[in-house]
């Protein structure tokens, strides 16, 4: 009985890390519920230097997404935006595929969060 428990811990505890290694490392504004009818823009980051925001614009491009470029207070911030809440966590999973290990999450100003 307890090696079964033991095993069944293990698994879990595997599948659960499993599962999280597909998420960038530091996402900032935390993940939306997926029943939320709001939608969200992943920002992966705002660059001083235009060559870094065209590198990540076409790394994000080069994976299938439709990035888009916005300036902000002297940056370059690249993003993608109008993502319904539910498919958050998978954009996230492409993004980390795409290289980026950190990004911003926030109601998308446009629809006012809302779809």
């Amino acid at each position: 009985m307890r090696r079964s428990l033991l095993f069944l811990f293990f698994l879990l505890i595997s599948f659960y890390c499993f599962a999280q290694q597909n998420l960038p490392v530091r996402i900032h504004g935390g993940i939306p519920n997926r029943n939320s009818t709001a939608t969200y823009q992943i920002q992966v980051g705002a660059f001083s230097i235009n060559a870094n925001a065209d590198r990540a614009f076409l790394q994000l491009q080069r994976n299938a997404l439709n990035p888009v470029r916005e300036k902000y207070q002297g940056l370059t911030r690249v993003m993608i935006r109008g993502i319904p809440a539910n498919q958050v966590v998978n954009f996230l999973a492409i993004i980390k595929e795409a290289g980026f290990n950190e990004v911003t999450i926030r109601p998308d100003p446009r629809t006012g969060g809302v779809r």
